[in-house]
């Protein structure tokens, strides 16, 4: 697993991993990811919060979290992600706009290179 950081427009995470499909029954590629919404990061008051991939309708039109809800899908962007990037790209859903100060976490499966 690698810890990805690299933010190039809020809400969105450039990756290079694994492109296994977790869970062939949901429709568009679902990574082997875990994303976490972080407050307080580096705090003795740290509080991590899973964020679960979105069900999806298509592989582009995910279903909106209930509120209070976040989830995140990818996407295949080689014109935001352009090689040598994988092309894939890590989309947010929020209900409501996260806390102030809010960092995410998020953990990808990488493959040899």
């Amino acid at each position: 697993m690698i810890v990805l950081s690299q933010m190039r427009r809020p809400g969105q995470v450039l990756v290079k991993l694994d492109p296994t499909d977790a869970d062939p029954n949901n429709p568009g590629i679902q990574l082997q990811c875990t994303v976490s919404d972080v407050v307080n990061a580096g705090t003795p008051g740290e509080m991590d919060t899973a964020m679960p991939p979105c069900q999806m309708t298509n592989a582009t039109t995910p279903v909106p979290p209930a509120a209070p809800g976040s989830c995140w899908w990818v996407d295949m962007n080689t014109t935001n992600c352009p090689a040598p990037d994988s092309g894939y790209e890590l989309n947010f859903v929020r209900s409501q706009p996260p806390a102030t100060g809010t960092t995410v976490d998020v953990e990808c499966a990488v493959t040899a290179m």
